[in-house]
């Protein structure tokens, strides 16, 4: 059974810990594939944040968006 409350510990603490070093998925078992798809959040996350900036050009959108279809 997955425990609720380590799976949102480890989305805490791994946000924060990405925000200041490269990401790396280093959880075993099942908190790895939990870890893998937080990873694919968090990346899309920033690339969206990136669309919606209103200094953004319609260039830059697009290749946002063509990021976001690689996840």
């Amino acid at each position: 059974m997955i425990d609720v409350q380590e799976v949102l510990k480890l989305h805490e603490q791994t946000v924060a810990l990405w925000h200041q070093q490269p990401i790396r998925n280093e959880c075993q078992g099942v908190l790895q594939l939990v870890c893998q798809q937080h990873i694919f959040n968090y990346e899309l996350w920033h690339q969206e944040d990136i669309a919606r900036s209103p200094e953004v050009s319609d260039a830059e959108i697009a290749n946002v968006k063509r990021a976001i279809d690689r996840f």
